[in-house]
């Protein structure tokens, strides 16, 4: 396992989007159209929209990529899984105001991606961390897999069963 990422980000509006440089932003129902869950939107090639709990401030984010499918640790409240495909060897983290955005080197091809949160609802609840120590934090580990259909492996926050409720088949 390789760890690309693993740092605190600061988000905007719930969401955080991670693209390669030739595909920009991506709106949310583009994104997610023919999804069944609604917290990764990866429908767009290159491009990948994450629905957060809390609505603006820092989250904990971790990219990892893995040889093949990593175990899933129980800390994870809610998780989805999605194919996906990386079309440029960089993928540019976007915060809200899309100012330098730094880059993550992920090799090209497809990839099977477990998005992963934990403190959802507690971020969600709270709306703003005013500068205080996260209280969501996300993983993202990638690995290489052929293209399968997207599933919900776990929902346990309202929040989430929310956003799936909300981009399902978008």
């Amino acid at each position: 396992m390789e760890i690309l990422l693993d740092q605190i980000v600061d988000l905007g509006y719930g969401r955080m989007h991670f693209a390669v440089p030739e595909v920009g932003f991506v709106a949310g129902e583009k994104a997610f159209r023919g999804l069944t869950n609604g917290i990764c939107g990866a429908a767009v090639p290159g491009f990948l929209l994450l629905g957060t709990g809390l609505r603006h401030g820092d989250v904990g984010l971790r990219f990892e990529l893995h040889d093949a499918e990593p175990a899933l640790d129980d800390e994870w409240e809610d998780v989805v899984e999605v194919s996906w495909a990386s079309i440029a060897p960089n993928l540019l983290v976007r915060g809200p105001d899309d100012v330098d955005p730094e880059p993550v080197a992920l090799p090209r091809g497809d990839y099977r991606v477990r998005f992963c949160g934990v403190g959802m609802q507690e971020g969600f609840d709270e709306e703003s961390s005013d500068g205080e120590p996260p209280l969501d934090r996300y993983l993202l580990a990638f690995w290489p897999a052929p293209a399968a259909g997207d599933r919900i492996v776990r929902t346990t926050s309202a929040v989430a069963a929310r956003h799936h409720r909300t981009f399902r088949n978008s």
